[in-house]
């Protein structure tokens, strides 16, 4: 919708073009993923500084990177301001330990792109400077109403972020306790009101065939493998042995697995339900503790400084 399309030869200019193109022309091709992000708000907000400080016609993916750097300068302003009068040794703490998470760049180089992960980032620095701030200064309502549109907009950049729901609700009622102002307290206990809300339309927005691959390969990529026994998770979510089982140890795209088929998309769907999975772990925590390892080993390889020199 914001018609921005890659600069280059026309065989270039196609949905799935490369990561990281910096040169944007504005055009009348339009592409629409019809997934909803909160993103699309800074992605706007960086095409309008575009129109001042750029040629006309064009943009920079480096100006997300201004619009989110700006957003997570906010923050950290925010943070060492509630910190501005505590003793010198907790300043001096949190000021190494800034410095150590930001200066490493597997969080910062994403900051010039559109991804809806950078967006949730600046987001998540901004509520957690904001919380700082509310429990060591003061919750007063503007503050409220300033933690409730960063929780609001973290959790609407990406379907899967509505997991932060929680503990943003629990932070906010937490909050709205240690007020004595009745116009405090309500600012405080209309933010989960409005993050409910924002996580509802959230997920009635998404495309339901989004949550397809995912809900296959958990299944038959973590679950199946990693259990003592596959069949018992091809029997929890109601899975035929002799139709489903040669799928374990495949992911969604592969050439065995019929992903062109409508009606066995929404059968994964049903079949494979946020409560089925609810009660699965419930019922197995030791391959839910398995899953989570797994993916704590790997992703955590790639967090690390001397990586980069």
């Amino acid at each position: 919708s914001l018609r921005l399309w890659p600069a280059g030869p026309p065989e270039s200019q196609q949905p799935f073009f490369q990561f990281f193109v910096n040169d944007y022309v504005i055009s009348d091709l339009r592409w629409n993923s019809k997934i909803p992000s909160s993103e699309w708000l800074l992605a706007a907000l960086g095409k309008r500084i575009g129109h001042v400080v750029l040629p006309a016609g064009t943009f920079k993916l480096q100006l997300m990177g201004l619009v989110h750097a700006a957003i997570l300068l906010l923050a950290l302003f925010i943070f060492l301001s509630a910190l501005r009068n505590r003793a010198w040794w907790l300043r001096l703490i949190c000021g190494l330990f800034l410095v150590l998470i930001w200066a490493d760049l597997e969080y910062v180089q994403q900051f010039s792109t559109a991804y809806m992960d950078a967006g949730a980032v600046v987001a998540l620095g901004l509520v957690f400077s904001l919380a700082v701030r509310c429990l060591l200064v003061a919750g007063t309502w503007p503050w409220a109403v300033g933690f409730a549109a960063a929780g609001c907009f973290m959790i609407a950049t990406k379907t899967q972020h509505q997991t932060a729901l929680p503990g943003l609700i629990v932070f906010c009622l937490l909050a709205s306790f240690r007020q004595s102002s009745k116009r405090n307290r309500a600012a405080w206990l209309a933010g989960p009101v409005l993050m409910i809300v924002t996580s509802i339309c959230m997920l009635a927005r998404t495309p339901a065939d989004v949550r397809t691959p995912p809900a296959f390969s958990v299944v038959f990529m973590k679950l199946a493998p990693m259990s003592p026994d596959p069949r018992t998770v091809l029997a929890h979510f109601r899975m035929p042995e002799n139709e489903f089982l040669k799928y374990v140890g495949h992911y969604w795209y592969e050439p065995i697995v019929p992903n062109n088929d409508e009606a066995f998309k929404v059968r994964i769907r049903a079949l494979v339900s946020p409560s089925a999975l609810m009660s699965f772990y419930l019922h197995n925590p030791a391959t839910m503790m398995k899953v989570l390892l797994t993916d704590l080993h790997e992703a955590g390889q790639d967090i690390t400084l001397h990586k980069y020199g």
